[in-house]
């Protein structure tokens, strides 16, 4: 068994489940020392290739893991469909669990893990580490205020997630329904997703997609995505997402009642109104009112480390200090829901509402895994 959970252990031992590309990248941070209080305490993985950094212990499986007591924290990174079973089994166990993201490939399971039952002072989180930097925070903060908000329009746009086919080909179940579950937005753009519902405050209440499948890479999953999202306040949205941009771009625009914010790539530009929005609209008596309003530039450091900060959050809620910035696995179902419902959305060209009927994620999913996608597939641009 693990340390019992009313036990803080110093360090906190913390193993990385699955050596891939996120695995190694914490370990490093881990071993390096970059995560106060918190020491690699084991790697578990089952590819005999990928040997260990230094002396760290090593299993072939959880089970090994737990029976020999090396960790009182797990940070699961294997392919996103083994997340749900690694998960349970690491929670049951009485470890604290970091699973990177998605936390599930559909909502139907993340909802069955998210309502499993949790010792009191046990810490289920997700990689979601976008949260933690500041520039997004300083967003959030804007866009929720009383005197920015409610909001009016939200236009979305994550095209700098570009991958070459060199990636696809770095693992064979990348770009599969079957070993991926999805392509940009479960993987890359689930951090946009997680952002776009924190930031707006909610999921909206239906949407419409369409989407190209393999048109950019030799995969089957969708790599480029246009969605129109509608909110019950009536706010309205605009999402883009792709792998295949290049260059690609970060770029938020945000109309509320008190002002418009814009935000590209590391900065940010505020115009704050003078009059609400809505009431310009009744009161001002000029038919081609000339609107002026200051503006406020802000530019924010392209390198703070948003993965160390997570993990240090994860560690001190481990140690029961608090840690408002890390999302939980309640946290977590939202971006999975409107991944899942962009894509139905896709498949069976019609307006999706929210939230997902209990089984329909998983239906599509089956359909995808199966061929029978009812539009078919879109053709490579060469």
């Amino acid at each position: 068994m693990s340390t019992p959970l009313t036990t803080v252990p110093s360090p906190l031992r913390i193993a990385i489940v699955g050596y891939g590309n996120a695995g190694s990248k914490y370990a490093g941070l881990l071993e390096r020392g970059a995560i106060s209080g918190a020491v690699l305490s084991a790697i578990v993985s089952r590819s005999a290739k990928q040997a260990a950094p230094s002396a760290t212990p090593r299993f072939s499986n959880l089970a090994a893991l737990v029976a020999a007591q090396a960790a009182d924290a797990v940070i699961i990174t294997t392919p996103h469909p083994s997340h749900p079973a690694l998960a349970e089994e690491a929670a049951s166990a009485g470890l604290h669990v970091l699973v990177e993201k998605p936390l599930t490939v559909t909502i139907d399971e993340a909802r069955r893990l998210a309502a499993l039952p949790a010792p009191p002072r046990q810490v289920r989180a997700v990689m979601l580490d976008r949260r933690t930097n500041p520039l997004w925070r300083h967003v959030r903060a804007e866009a929720r205020s009383a005197a920015f908000g409610p909001l009016r329009r939200l236009g979305w746009t994550a095209t700098g997630w570009l991958r070459t086919d060199a990636y696809y080909r770095s693992a064979a179940w990348r770009g599969t329904w079957s070993g991926e579950g999805g392509g940009v937005l479960i993987n890359q753009a689930l951090h946009d997703l997680d952002l776009l519902v924190w930031i707006a405050g909610g999921l909206p209440k239906r949407v419409f997609a369409r989407a190209t499948f393999g048109r950019d890479h030799p995969i089957e999953t969708e790599d480029n995505v246009h969605a129109l999202l509608e909110w019950d306040n009536g706010c309205l949205g605009h999402f883009v997402a792709s792998t295949g941009e290049a260059p690609g771009v970060q770029r938020v625009e945000l109309a509320g009642e008190g002002g418009l914010l814009q935000m590209e790539n590391n900065s940010t530009t505020i115009c704050r109104n003078a009059t609400r929005t809505s009431e310009l609209l009744r009161t001002c008596p000029d038919a081609f009112p000339q609107f002026r309003a200051p503006r406020t530039l802000q530019t924010f450091t392209a390198d703070f480390d948003t993965t160390a900060a997570t993990i240090t959050q994860f560690a001190s809620a481990c140690r029961g200090d608090p840690a408002p910035d890390l999302p939980t696995w309640d946290d977590a179902l939202a971006s999975v829901e409107l991944a899942n419902a962009f894509i139905l959305s896709a498949e069976t060209g019609a307006f999706v509402d929210l939230p997902l009927p209990a089984g329909a994620a998983t239906a599509c999913l089956q359909r995808l895994q199966a061929g029978t996608m009812s539009r078919g597939r879109a053709n490579r641009v060469s």
